[in-house]
């Protein structure tokens, strides 16, 4: 019975760092409907990348984000980073910070947003009124 606890903290911590990640790789960057009411493909910009050495090596170039999506096939030994597409602010450690800590997440992350999307409110989702001021 004593060992149930720990099972529990177990099975809930995987999941929680999944649902952390998803939000952190994909937050705010939202795909097009076309006009037959799908959505485009998904392409190398709608997911947010880094190119930190450490968060790379320790996670497996989970960074690198968008060559995954975009070569699903493609080892993660040898996922490519590209320039110009989102990238975020810090590696994923230092994001997994800020995203337990929402003030905070949303003043870094909204203005990262605005940059991405060329002010583009609409294609950017949610952005807080005080980073528009």
């Amino acid at each position: 019975m004593a060992v149930v606890p720990y099972l529990c903290i177990c099975a809930c911590w995987p999941m929680w760092q999944l649902a952390s990640a998803n939000y952190i790789e994909h937050y705010g960057l939202q795909r097009q409907q076309i006009p037959e009411g799908r959505y485009e493909q998904i392409q190398l910009h709608h997911s947010w990348n880094s190119d930190h050495i450490f968060s790379n090596w320790a996670l497996f170039h989970l960074q690198r984000h968008s060559d995954h999506y975009a070569n699903a096939a493609r080892s993660y030994q040898v996922l490519r980073h590209f320039n110009g597409l989102p990238t975020l602010p810090s590696g994923y450690f230092g994001m997994y910070i800020l995203a337990y800590l929402p003030r905070l997440w949303f003043k870094v992350m909204d203005k990262c947003l605005l940059q991405v999307t060329g002010g583009g409110i609409s294609v950017a989702g949610r952005v807080k009124s005080f980073i528009l001021q």
